[in-house]
């Protein structure tokens, strides 16, 4: 008789775990688990966001960098060549958009314009896309030699004014305190938004003296 009751009672017990088994999860217990699944995707979500955020204004900081330096180097170059190779010495038009070199006395060459409006014998200028042009002689055609250029910026200073920010061993510490520079300040800007700009400032003799 015992057995029996035993018997009853696991046989009840068993049918009680199956019905339970396969009644499965209650609407309340699957609105739990979403909730939950939910905020994990959102937290999962918002780190991945900021993540690639970062990294998509690092790459564009480190292109905007390269090509203010591609810039610099070409504007440095033409100067440069200007003055040493052409023996000019240069001067900022009055309107200040435009670089000459002038050979003594004669008339003056355009050697380079901050904007679209330049002439044939330009060397380089900064077009309405933003890319900055120089002429290559080999080619016979304007060639892209930095992008992005969102201003172009050239003024005249005093060596008295820039010596104290320069380190020795510059040609310019030799050169006489009222002797002329250009300061050029390139800003490259991929996206135009400004928070991955990049400015870059230098200092060019123009070959001149001051009165």
């Amino acid at each position: 008789m015992l057995a029996k009751e035993r018997n009853r009672k696991l046989t009840e017990g068993t049918g009680s775990h199956h019905n339970r088994s396969s009644r499965g999860f209650t609407l309340l217990e699957v609105m739990l688990v979403l909730a939950v699944l939910a905020v994990v995707l959102g937290i999962v979500g918002g780190i991945l966001k900021a993540y690639f955020g970062m990294l998509f204004s690092f790459l564009v900081e480190r292109e905007n960098i390269a090509e203010a330096r591609a810039a610099m180097e070409a504007i440095v170059d033409v100067l440069d060549e200007a003055r040493r190779e052409r023996k000019w010495t240069l001067e900022v038009d009055p309107t200040g958009t435009k670089i000459l070199g002038r050979e003594g006395e004669g008339e003056p060459h355009q050697v380079l314009s901050i904007d679209e409006d330049h002439s044939a014998e330009c060397r380089l200028y900064r077009g309405s896309d933003r890319s900055l042009y120089r002429y290559d002689e080999n080619e016979g055609d304007w060639l892209e030699v930095a992008k992005y250029v969102d201003s172009l910026e050239v003024s005249t200073v005093l060596g008295t004014d820039i010596k104290p920010y320069i380190d020795g061993g510059s040609e310019v510490l030799e050169l006489p305190d009222d002797a002329v520079f250009f300061r050029v300040t390139v800003e490259t800007d991929k996206e135009g938004s400004g928070e991955a700009a990049c400015r870059v400032t230098t200092y060019v003799y123009s070959g001149w003296i001051s009165d």
